[in-house]
Parts: C-alpha cells; sequence; structure tokens
C-alpha cells in the first residue's frame, strides 16, 4: 500500500485579544478539626479575549489563612484600581457567614 504525504498550508490570521488573570472560584475552608484555621482559597485562570472566541487557562490558586485584624486593600472590580478602603479579615468573614446564613 503506498503512502501518501501531503504538505497542508493553513491561512495565518492575527487577530487582536484582550488578555486578563481572574479568579473564578473561591472556597472558603473552616475545618472542624482545626476551627482556628479558616482560611480561604482562590482559583484562577487566565483568560484571553479576540472577538467572539475566548480561551481560558486554569491556573494556580492562591489562598489566605483568616487572619484577626489583618487588613487589606478593597479594590474596584470594573477597573482593577484601589479604591483607598481598607477591610479586615473579620470582616470578610463576618460578610461570607452573613451571606450563608441568608441563603439557609
Amino acid at each position: 500500500m503506498p503512502i501518501i504525504t501531503a504538505e497542508l498550508e493553513f491561512p495565518t490570521t492575527v487577530e487582536q485579544a484582550s488578555f486578563s488573570r481572574r479568579f473564578f472560584e473561591a472556597r472558603f475552608a473552616n475545618p472542624r478539626l482545626l476551627p482556628d484555621e479558616k482560611y480561604i482559597v482562590f482559583e484562577q485562570e487566565d483568560l484571553m479575549i479576540a472577538g467572539a472566541k475566548s480561551m481560558h487557562t486554569l491556573t494556580d490558586a492562591v489562598s489566605s489563612l483568616i487572619v484577626s485584624g489583618r487588613e487589606f486593600a478593597i479594590f474596584d472590580p470594573k477597573s482593577g484600581d484601589a479604591t483607598g478602603e481598607v477591610a479586615t479579615h473579620d470582616d470578610f468573614y463576618r460578610i461570607l457567614y452573613s451571606m450563608y446564613r441568608s441563603l439557609i
């Protein structure tokens, strides 16, 4: 049986795309065996959008222990800029807990 080989040429296209990294999932851990070891985990992905097409690539996760009194900057979700405001991990925990309680 003869082997047929061929070179295929595909047109090269260039489209302008936007690129960003975002968190797509957050999970809160409140372990029963370590009640003082509460922490939050954010799963990240890289997102590239070109026209009507998008490509999502999972990256790593970032996490932090919830530490009483620790402050963090508040960012505007639309612009990504710091607002100059701060909140504490305690504020964050109260808000998450309250949201959970409002759903049950």
